[in-house]
């Protein structure tokens, strides 16, 4: 969290941690007081920063919460943006996106977006990533439950300058994961102005 306050303290923004845990998201009144909370922050220009509360969470193995659910930072951030009803969820991995294979394997092709009904059975993971615990896998499957109700996501790079501004923007980057995108296999691509209109018309 201090790396955090450091950045952001040097674009004169500030920045506050909130703790949740697995078990919070089944209680309405934490949820309500969730997006309260988020809400002040916001207004005050406060960047919120969510982590899980490692100290108190029920979690009995390192991938499951009290319920035997994947656990990790991807699916808390798709819990979060369902909850709080955000227009885009972006997951930031240290590849480009989503490939048809291992991103080492020069076969291996970029998805631009995902369609479940065809890409769930064609995909071969690579190694774990290198940020985060998940890897992949736990991207994908945040990121398809997610987009399923309703929330457009976005697996890119990091490591790409200004990746978040050109997602924003609009520009292609990474892969795209939508609920309607089964529409969309008639095209051969969907550009990135396409996407951007696509997100955003969902999020109305």
């Amino acid at each position: 969290m201090a790396l955090y306050d450091t950045l952001f303290s040097q674009l004169d923004v500030s920045s506050a941690q909130l703790l949740v845990t697995d078990s919070d998201f089944r209680d309405k009144d934490f949820r309500r007081q969730l997006n309260d909370t988020v809400k002040s922050l916001l207004s005050l220009k406060v960047v919120p920063i969510f982590n899980e509360n490692d100290a108190v969470s029920t979690r009995r193995a390192p991938y499951e919460d009290s319920s035997g659910i994947f656990w990790d930072n991807d699916s808390l951030a798709a819990l979060l943006a369902l909850e709080l009803k955000a227009d885009l969820l972006v997951l930031l991995s240290d590849v480009e996106g989503l490939y048809s294979g291992p991103p080492s394997d020069p076969r291996s092709k970029l998805i631009h977006t995902y369609i479940k009904e065809k890409h769930q059975t064609e995909i071969t993971f690579g190694d774990k990533s290198r940020v985060g615990r998940g890897g992949m896998t736990a991207k994908v499957k945040a990121a398809v439950n997610a987009a399923y109700a309703g929330i457009p996501v976005i697996i890119t790079s990091g490591f790409a300058p200004e990746c978040l501004t050109k997602v924003l923007q609009g520009q292609r980057m990474g892969t795209l994961f939508h609920q309607d995108a089964h529409l969309w296999c008639s095209f051969k691509e969907v550009d990135a102005r396409g996407m951007a209109i696509a997100a955003r018309e969902s999020s109305r």
